[in-house]
């Protein structure tokens, strides 16, 4: 027998059998890697009119909380903003918002908030000024804010669309690595490593860049080492790139024999890839020599990689 998830209570799991939404809503939830055939678990019923479980644990809502009814669509904008802020339960980020914004939300309401303004509302309740982890909070905080400012006000087109992946088997490009990028939004380098959705996973060699897989990071939230379970989806890979990754995370990253690389201003993952791929083609510097085999003495700084 077939229910819906508004059925279920919290704490049951299940598996998804359709997703029923409009192709918009539809696509959004395959983005976040809802999808047909995957189990889910239902961690809390919030007011608004639809049960949310986008891998937030977090407890039910203050009963003193309004009992306004919000549509699908700013349900989805207010969890997809609330990610970017890993350390705050979605509730106290609703309940922000809420105090903000007088008790009103609506698409009109997040229409009008900028940068400033949450900022303002995230103040009492988040520490933006804190060093998180080593890393440099002042930068990261404020392109967190701007990116979940963009989704508030709706601006969810690189959400949906996920480039496409291509097949590829072992061994079939031969003298290539295996490269992970932190990413939050269509191809492009722009993820914290501990709060990114994604990790848009590449093989490059001399004479191809290859998008292999994309892989989803939302459960990382559900695990009591949201890093180690990080490092376990990119495992495989030999090359992390991220615009910011705190000390602990780096010091898994690195115990795990992948190399990160700490591009802050990010950028399309193709074109710093295409560089490293002219690093690789020319003259490699130790470090990639020896992800590719090359031995010590062979290090030289002159190396010319296979093609």
């Amino acid at each position: 027998m077939l229910l819906t998830l508004a059925s279920h209570k919290v704490g049951e799991a299940a598996v998804i059998d359709n997703l029923l939404a409009e192709t918009n809503l539809h696509q959004r939830r395959l983005s976040l890697g809802i999808r047909s055939g995957r189990q889910v678990s239902l961690l809390h019923k919030a007011w608004f009119s639809i049960p949310t479980f986008f891998g937030r644990s977090s407890p039910p809502l203050e009963s003193h909380m309004s009992e306004q009814p919000i549509s699908n669509e700013v349900a989805l904008r207010i969890a997809l903003a609330s990610r970017l802020f890993p350390e705050l339960p979605i509730t106290d980020f609703i309940e922000a918002l809420q105090t903000y914004l007088g008790g009103v939300l609506d698409e009109i309401s997040l229409s009008r908030i900028t940068v400033t303004n949450l900022k303002t509302a995230l103040g009492q309740t988040y520490e933006l000024d804190a060093d998180e982890d080593g890393e440099d909070a002042d930068a990261a905080d404020i392109s967190s804010l701007k990116q979940a400012v963009r989704l508030l006000w709706g601006e969810l087109d690189e959400v949906d669309h996920l480039p496409a992946t291509q097949l590829y088997q072992e061994e079939e490009m031969p003298n290539s690595i295996r490269i992970a990028v932190a990413s939050n939004n269509q191809e492009s380098l722009d993820g914290h490593f501990g709060s990114c959705l994604r990790y848009l996973i590449y093989q490059l060699s001399a004479a191809e860049i290859r998008l292999i897989d994309i892989r989803s990071a939302l459960e990382a939230d559900r695990s009591e080492d949201k890093n180690a379970f990080r490092v376990s989806l990119i495992r495989d890979c030999s090359v992390l790139y991220i615009v910011a990754i705190g000390g602990p995370a780096a010091a898994k990253v690195v115990q795990a024999g992948i190399y990160p690389i700490k591009k802050e201003t990010g950028g399309p993952a193709r074109e710093l890839l295409g560089e490293l791929q002219q690093a690789l083609v020319t003259s490699p510097p130790p470090w990639l020599a020896k992800i590719l085999g090359v031995a010590a003495g062979e290090r030289v700084k002159n190396y010319k990689a296979l093609a």
